[in-house]
């Protein structure tokens, strides 16, 4: 029961103390409260404003134009002609498929500076941009800058032009051979870390494959000397089989 009000019968009361006036809530009791709440308060209790403002927003529910979903639009919505989405988000999805926002979109002046031959400052783009770093020189010097620094890879590329026809091998594989064996030589164990030798620990030539699990590095004189022999054949020579 709210402080101001107090609930009378259901007929409305004859007498009441100075300075109260008795107002019909719209649950049909009789309440009575000080005059000068009269004009604000309707109803006889919170709870049956709240019931009151629910069954008036009730009245406004309505159904989204784009989702179907029932909303309550605001009132002031409602006096504007407005309130027919339930969001932001469905109201730009209709308008951004109307001819007008489209026509609007298409014929909008674009900002910025103009791309490609319309820029005044068009050099002619990737292809002439590489052309000219070949004629220049410096594409040459980056990439004798980039074999010094990274000699496995200038490898693995070398090895992969020469055995194209027979097979590629991943990309990555000699770094992580050379990781994988840390910088030694798979057969003395020696030092291979300024410059190796690329076997197959299978040869081509008796049936293996250029393929990353048949790949080791050597050092050039085990290379040299394993040549084309079969691999338990080698480690028999090196004195590791018997």
């Amino acid at each position: 029961m709210s402080i101001i009000s107090k609930k009378l019968h259901d007929s409305k009361p004859g007498n009441l103390r100075k300075g109260r006036v008795a107002k019909l809530c719209p649950c049909g009791v009789w309440f009575s409260l000080p005059a000068c709440h009269a004009a604000r308060h309707k109803s006889c209790s919170a709870k049956c404003a709240k019931a009151q403002r629910d069954a008036v927003a009730k009245q406004r529910e309505s159904a989204c134009l784009e989702c179907g979903a029932r909303f309550i639009p605001r009132p002031n919505q409602v006096a504007k002609g407005q309130g027919r989405f339930c969001s932001l988000a469905c109201s730009l999805h209709t308008i951004r498929r109307t001819p007008e926002f489209k026509d609007a979109v298409r014929n909008a002046p674009r900002s910025g500076p103009k791309p490609g031959p319309d820029n005044p400052m068009w050099t002619g783009g990737t292809v002439a941009s590489t052309r000219r770093r070949i004629e220049s020189g410096k594409s040459q010097a980056y990439t004798r800058k980039y074999r010094s620094e990274n000699p496995e890879r200038a490898r693995e590329w070398a090895q992969n032009r020469r055995n194209r026809k027979g097979g590629r091998l991943a990309y990555g594989t000699l770094p992580r051979l050379m990781s994988s064996q840390r910088g030694r030589c798979a057969n003395c164990l020696g030092d291979i870390r300024g410059a190796f030798h690329v076997d197959h620990i299978v040869p081509l030539a008796r049936g293996g494959a250029h393929e990353a699990k048949n790949i080791q590095l050597l050092c050039a004189p085990c290379n040299l000397r394993k040549s084309d022999r079969d691999p338990i054949v080698f480690a028999q020579l090196n004195g590791r089989l018997l």
